[in-house]
């Protein structure tokens, strides 16, 4: 019976041991995940300020330079310009949180794309098309405008407008969003149309932020630089 009682004292301190150590480890494992989600959290909002300080110097050098050529030739498409250009600055300040609505995205990418008409004009052949199924998903904001923006610095600049080409095109559809943007550039002076600080600031994004619901593309070939980029929202 004595023998039958120590075991039996034994067997129950290994199991309340073995159930003890579970605890702390399980108890460890959820303190360790909170910790990386409050970093990854926190990295997530350094690389939104990064990207933002980043976009408006560049921005706002074109915003108010496309504004300028516009007085006193177009004094209507200045005010409208103007108007739109005061949208896209208030929606990179104030409105661009953690996560906003894919509709507030989509609106500031058509914004964009218009002023860049706007202050490109003639000189190149613009197509673009923004389409969306569900207005309530959300997005994480800047993702996109960096490849539309990429892709208006590097167009081609060649006597025959017709060839400098730019084609955007923007589509989600059952919860997944695609964006297709292609332009024409020049080989001898866009050697390096596929680098830049933006683009690789926002592959860094998409791989935290979407990191199994992405997929991103990008090719250069003879004279077209292409981008393909899929997020499941």
């Amino acid at each position: 019976p004595i023998i039958g009682s120590f075991n039996a004292n034994t067997i129950f301190h290994i199991l309340y041991s073995i159930a003890g150590f579970y605890y702390i480890l399980k108890y460890e494992h959820k303190k360790t995940k909170k910790i990386n989600q409050n970093l990854l959290e926190e990295t997530y909002k350094t690389e939104l300020k990064y990207l933002k300080a980043q976009l408006n110097p560049h921005f706002l050098f074109n915003g108010i330079n496309s504004v300028y050529h516009l007085i006193g030739k177009n004094d209507a498409l200045a005010k409208q310009t103007l108007l739109q250009f005061s949208g896209l600055l208030r929606y990179q300040l104030y409105e661009s949180g953690t996560h906003i609505s894919l509709e507030k995205e989509l609106d500031y990418v058509l914004k964009y794309i218009k002023i860049e008409e706007t202050r490109r004009g003639s000189d190149i052949h613009l197509e673009y098309d923004i389409q969306f199924e569900n207005s309530n998903k959300k997005i994480a904001p800047l993702l996109l405008i960096p490849f539309i923006e990429n892709a208006f610095k590097h167009c081609s600049n060649h006597m025959d407008s017709s060839t400098n080409t730019i084609h955007i095109k923007i589509e989600e559809a059952g919860g997944k969003l695609h964006l297709d943007v292609t332009n024409s550039y020049d080989q001898l002076s866009n050697e390096n149309v596929a680098g830049g600080i933006g683009l690789t600031n926002v592959q860094k994004r998409l791989s935290l932020l979407y990191p199994n619901t992405h997929q991103l593309k990008i090719n250069k070939e003879k004279i077209h630089f292409i981008v393909d980029l899929s997020i499941r929202l």
